[in-house]
């Protein structure tokens, strides 16, 4: 299922992408979102983390014609917390920041005279945090951390509301492999966010 969640966000992505162009005609633009990002760690394909948490972006876009945009934006996924009971009975909480820089390309096609099928697809720069707290041992915190770079994609409907205002929704997908202690592990997000932007 997630592999087709993800496949579908890519190839949405590629179509709007090569797709006609709607007709944004700007110069530059800010945005801002609001929403929810799943977040799952996983090692050999077994879920050994996972959790809701409250996601913010913020981006740049910088027109390159009147079909596509760069997208230079910063999205903070929030905090996912899990927690589990091990062999001797102790509660184990576990908890994952996840944090991305983003450099990529948006583009639209029309839908109508205000609503349009957004695509976006780039790098992220990503940054993980881990910590885990045992109930055995009060006060005392495991941290760990990794970061890298990886391919991001999303896809969404975007309102004019007015000439330069503009209300979208979104799902954006963002996987990768981190090195947590030594294991080698999975990082799957998905999120789900309400954008409002203002073009200049």
């Amino acid at each position: 299922m997630r592999k087709l969640l993800t496949t579908s966000v890519a190839l949405s992505t590629l179509l709007v992408l090569t797709g006609p162009a709607f007709a944004e005609i700007y110069d530059f633009a800010i945005e801002g979102s609001l929403g929810k990002s799943d977040q799952t760690n996983s090692i050999d394909g077994f879920d050994a983390i996972g959790g809701y948490g409250d996601s913010k972006a913020f981006r740049g876009l910088f027109a390159i014609n009147s079909a596509m945009h760069l997208e230079l934006g910063y999205t903070d996924f929030g905090t996912a917390e899990d927690s589990s009971v091990d062999a001797f009975g102790d509660l184990l909480n576990d908890y994952l920041d996840t944090t991305a820089a983003q450099v990529g390309i948006r583009g639209t096609i029309p839908l109508g005279k205000k609503l349009a099928l957004m695509g976006r697809a780039g790098v992220a720069l990503w940054e993980l945090d881990y910590r885990q707290t045992d109930s055995a041992f009060p006060g005392e915190v495991y941290r760990d951390a990794d970061e890298g770079s990886d391919p991001y994609f999303g896809a969404g409907l975007q309102l004019r509301l007015q000439d330069n205002l503009r209300l979208g929704v979104e799902y954006n997908v963002l996987d990768f492999t981190a090195k947590l202690g030594d294991a080698s592990t999975d990082q799957e997000i998905s999120s789900f966010a309400v954008s409002l932007g203002y073009a200049f």
